[in-house]
């Protein structure tokens, strides 16, 4: 009997322990969460305008609501956020101190000014200090610049913990930058990866990539400083974006970190959009959070559900546009189908403006493939109609010169953009799809070559604008040694010559330039203006001007072969 009563009290002990265990890992937090205040069409750039400022209000709105979540916060930068330590303090919040860095020395200077002031009235909060934000992948420094930085900050604040973050090979990358910090920090972002890793296999990727590190660095210590998923963008090979893969992921990553005991960062606490602009939709869609009181326009959301960019006004009037012509253009499809009716003038504009946006969307995923958006529901209905309408009437025969000339480009850019992309990745196999059935119906049956002057020129400037590119613009050993001061002084010629370049890029110079040599085109009839505008297109297509290159190429090209016949 009283063993039976001690063999029930044991029982009931060890599930009182369980309940208490699992109620623990319930509530657990997260170690660390990136976290930056910025909402809606706010940008880090907008903090040069001194009227702009962060609401103190919606800073604490938010770090209420992660405290709830996390034990910490990661900020990139303490410019605009010099009041957040007291509401970090008021919410037990730790603080992984960034500091931007990057190769304007005077902001550099200013900032780790600041910082430094900062950390030492609040050295308790901090958990760490990291100097730099993937300065080397940006190529805005050297090596040794950044250890420069990295040792001024550690000198002025010896008892706390400093570190630089970094996509992980660029630790392999550099390693004497390893001996200026107390541990490293490495970004491990399975969807960024050069070779995408798919959601099935992100978190042995995390794990291997961490050992592979440790492995090179034995004597440090490793954090994971930015680790997540995306909730919305383009597919990279096999690596989708949704909110069901990013949930998945966070919570097998949980799992492994506790698992091996790894210190981490997860990116982000709330959803970005101003990183849209340099990363494509995918970029602001990286946050785990939602702040309720944030609103979203229902009709740019729309827009960008669809597969087009909605950044801006701009952009959501652009693909405002592009639904209305998609549902016009099948309107007036399905009229011709199945009523055989003759065409008219508007079908006719809608045909050739569905198949000019198509191969606006289509030189964009060729040229400029990374952050472009695949807007396969925009075009699939008309396409598919399309493809009916062949398949019962045979080929399309359009009698116009520029269809053979768009036929071949949409034939081209279909073989490219698989190349790119790869076979695992649906939502390019369909666009591909798309671009073939398109190349189709613009190309005769007997199909016959483009213009050979054009195919000339448009090799002649691809070449040059590559070699600009990739040997001065993009060149690691080029932007490193025209970021030291005393290097660029020394080597005039290379560093102003990249400096033009980087100019005429910024000021989108190629793009307009054809655009204005098509409108004097218009005035001066000749065959030259448009080889010329040609000729300019395709070196902004290459030189990252790819909407307005796009325009001007589609347009030079009408002109090109006109001028022909």
């Amino acid at each position: 009997m009283m063993r039976n009563r001690f063999y029930k009290h044991l029982l009931f002990i060890i599930f009182l322990c369980l309940i208490a265990h699992f109620l623990e890992a319930s509530e657990k937090k997260l170690q660390c969460v990136s976290y930056t205040a910025f909402q809606k069409d706010e940008s880090p750039w907008k903090l040069e305008n001194p009227d702009f400022k962060i609401p103190v209000e919606r800073v604490e709105e938010d770090l209420k609501q992660i405290a709830q979540e996390s034990e910490c916060i990661r900020i990139y930068s303490i410019t605009g956020l010099e009041f957040l330590p007291p509401l970090a303090e008021k919410y037990q919040l730790k603080i992984l101190f960034g500091i931007w860095v990057n190769n304007d020395p005077i902001a550099t200077d200013r900032e780790i000014s600041r910082a430094i002031s900062i950390a030492k009235k609040y050295p308790h909060l901090i958990k760490a200090m990291i100097v730099g934000n993937e300065t080397l992948l940006r190529k805005e420094m050297t090596s040794a610049q950044l250890i420069t930085y990295i040792r001024k900050v550690k000198n002025n604040l010896p008892a706390l913990d400093i570190t630089y973050a970094d996509v992980w090979e660029f630790w392999l990358k550099y390693p004497e930058v390893a001996s200026a910090v107390d541990y490293i920090t490495i970004h491990v972002l399975p969807y960024w990866e050069d070779d995408p890793v798919s959601i099935d296999q992100a978190i042995h990727h995390v794990k291997s990539i961490f050992e592979k590190v440790s492995t090179a660095f034995p004597d440090k210590k490793i954090f994971i400083g930015e680790t997540g998923w995306p909730s919305r963008g383009r597919m990279r090979e096999g690596s989708l974006p949704s909110e069901e893969n990013q949930k998945k992921f966070i919570q097998e990553f949980l799992k492994l970190a506790e698992e091996n005991h790894y210190h981490y960062n997860i990116i982000e606490a709330y959803n970005q959009p101003w990183k849209r602009y340099n990363e494509g939709t995918v970029g602001g869609y990286w946050g785990i959070l939602h702040r309720p009181s944030e609103k979203i326009s229902q009709l740019s959301d729309s827009i960008e559900k669809l597969g087009f960019p909605s950044r801006d006004p701009v952009e959501t009037i652009i693909g405002t546009v592009f639904v209305f012509t998609s549902l016009l253009y099948t309107l007036f499809l399905i009229i011709k189908i199945f009523t055989k009716e003759k065409t008219h003038l508007i079908f006719n504009i809608l045909k050739y403006l569905f198949y000019a946006q198509a191969l606006f969307v289509t030189l964009g995923l060729v040229f400029d493939p990374r952050y472009r958006e695949f807007p396969n529901l925009i075009f699939i209905i008309p396409t598919f109609l399309i493809l009916y309408h062949i398949l019962k009437n045979g080929q399309n025969r359009f009698e116009r010169p520029i269809d053979t000339h768009w036929g071949w480009l949409f034939w081209v850019a279909s073989i490219i953009i698989l190349f790119q992309e790869g076979i695992s990745n649906w939502q390019s196999d369909l666009w591909v799809a798309i671009t073939i059935v398109l190349a189709f119906s613009l190309l005769p049956k007997n199909i016959p070559s483009p213009t050979f002057k054009i195919i000339l020129i448009s090799i002649f400037a691809y070449v040059g604008a590559a070699l600009i590119r990739y040997s001065i613009m993009e060149s690691s050993s080029v932007a490193q040694l025209c970021s030291d001061a005393m290097i660029h002084f020394q080597n005039p010629n290379m560093c102003q010559t990249r400096d033009f370049f980087g100019m005429l890029i910024h000021y989108k110079f190629f793009a307009k330039f054809a655009l204005l040599l098509i409108s004097i085109h218009f005035f001066i009839r000749g065959n030259f203006l448009p080889l010329i505008a040609l000729a300019c297109s395709v070196m902004g297509l290459v030189l990252y001007q790819v909407e307005w290159a796009s325009v001007s190429f589609l347009i030079a090209l009408t002109q090109c072969v006109k001028s022909k016949n």
